[in-house]
């Protein structure tokens, strides 16, 4: 299209735009805009699913990780216990057991052991695995 005098587009047949035309010509970009318009908000919505269905997942699997976590924290507590308890009264039942005789072979007058003697002195707590008595 060319321009008139007062730099007005022509249309096709060289004449000057009427109103009508040029309303209608308003009416089809805000028909177009309002198109674009609604295609954006639906593409958003679309995207707040899947941000809100990610945000879900990802909770989820935050806590399964966290309850394995605390499984995982209950089992090495179980085994610090078994190492500290069980494997200290084996450590404990092989020397008590010939503790009497090695001391006295080392010139170390022995009659006889107790196990796990407890008490509290001066407000302190304390605790003896084997004592050798003489």
């Amino acid at each position: 299209m060319e321009n008139n005098e007062v730099n007005e587009p022509l249309v096709p047949y060289g004449k000057p735009a009427t109103f009508e035309q040029v309303w209608r010509m308003f009416q089809e970009t805000d028909k177009m805009l309002s198109e674009k318009f609604e295609e954006t908000d639906k593409q958003f919505k679309e995207t707040d699913k899947q941000f809100k269905e990610t945000d879900r997942i990802l909770t989820e699997k935050f806590k399964e990780t966290r309850e394995m976590f605390k499984d995982t924290d209950k089992k090495i507590k179980e085994l610090s216990k078994l190492f500290t308890t069980q494997w200290g009264k084996l450590v404990e039942s092989l020397v008590e057991g010939d503790l009497v005789n090695v001391l006295n072979k080392w010139g170390i007058n022995v009659e006889r052991t107790l196990q796990r003697v407890k008490g509290n002195r001066n407000g302190e707590s304390f605790e003896f695995d084997i004592i050798a008595v003489n």
